[in-house]
């Protein structure tokens, strides 16, 4: 410890002694790693004057509104938009209704003679293993026709599914490549469908001749050469229907048929014990138990007496000397 008159040495300093400071001395200026205060930081997304960089391409682009583009592009009036609005409620309308129908609710629907005389012909063809026959006429699929032809190809298909089960032959008969592709698709689905795909056998689809006149002469030939239960000739015809459905007078047949020319009903009336008139041609799914046709007729059914209602009152405000706006 020293002597008690010695000064013991003082790791501080001596009282009169300048400490050391690590900081540095207080008039000098210690380094400010940001920088001094008037230099001026360098800015990673520039100087405020400068324009950032837009990845997406230029300043136009960032502006621009693919909806309100969509919108100026499309010149959509005010009767444009209310049939839009009509169109979209009418497919509402169809599922609600084709769901309803599906779940085990079926609207009354007008029985036709057509659809009875059919399930009638394919419970005798079922006891006696003869054909039924069903004649697409001459037109085809994507025609003005092809309404027509797919009222045939539902009937191809209602009666194939049967005769999958039943083991019934059924002969269909087109004048058109693309009805005849319509046809063996609706056949084999129908096969399949019914857990028998063995039952699909293409022959049973021929292709006869593409005019008018020698289809109708190469299908009343069919029905006398091969022995049918019933011929359905549903399609477009005209007035060459009178040689199958002659035919199949002489023949003895039931026979059903229609189509949306006018000139040919006539004919169909004249030649067949259960003719479809009008717009019964496409209302025969719907009489042979298919949902979709159902919930379609059902939804043309509401459209037409909101139409009617429609003339209705603007006739009666008419009178009362009421105009709308617009």
């Amino acid at each position: 410890m020293g002597s008690p008159g010695g000064e013991r040495p003082n790791k501080l300093g001596s009282p009169g002694e300048e400490r050391p400071n690590k900081l540095g001395s207080p008039g000098e200026e210690r380094p400010n790693k940001l920088g001094s205060p008037g230099e001026e930081r360098p800015n990673k997304l520039g100087s405020p004057g400068e324009e950032r960089p837009n990845k997406l391409g230029s300043p136009g682009w960032r502006r621009m509104n693919v909806v309100s583009q969509f919108w100026e592009a499309t010149d959509i009036s005010v009767e444009g938009v209310w049939a839009l609005a009509g169109l979209g409620l009418f497919a509402l309308l169809f599922i609600a209704l084709t769901l309803r129908a599906r779940l085990g609710r079926p609207f009354a629907i007008r029985p036709l003679a057509a659809a009875e005389c059919i399930r009638a012909a394919f419970a005798r063809a079922t006891e006696t293993g003869e054909a039924m026959q069903v004649a697409l006429g001459s037109g085809g699929l994507g025609d003005p026709s092809t309404a027509d032809t797919l009222a045939g190809l539902y009937l191809t298909s209602y009666l194939a599914r049967r005769a999958a089960l039943a083991e019934v032959p059924v002969r269909v008969r087109v004048a058109e490549a693309t009805a005849l592709a319509g046809a063996l698709a609706a056949m084999q689905h129908s096969a399949v469908s019914t857990g028998y795909p063995e039952a699909f056998d293409p022959g049973q689809v021929e292709f006869v001749a593409p005019q008018p006149l020698a289809y109708a002469a190469g299908v009343a030939a069919a029905i006398h050469r091969e022995p049918l239960v019933a011929n359905a000739m549903v399609g477009r015809y005209g007035a060459e229907v009178l040689l199958p459905g002659q035919a199949g007078v002489a023949q003895g047949l039931v026979q059903v048929g229609g189509t949306s020319d006018p000139t040919a009903l006539p004919l169909f009336v004249a030649t067949v014990q259960a003719p479809l008139l009008g717009e019964e041609i496409y209302a025969l799914g719907a009489a042979l138990g298919r949902h979709e046709h159902t919930g379609s007729l059902a939804t043309q059914d509401v459209f037409r007496a909101l139409i009617a209602f429609g003339i209705l009152l603007a006739a009666v405000l008419g009178v009362l000397g009421i105009r709308l706006a617009g």
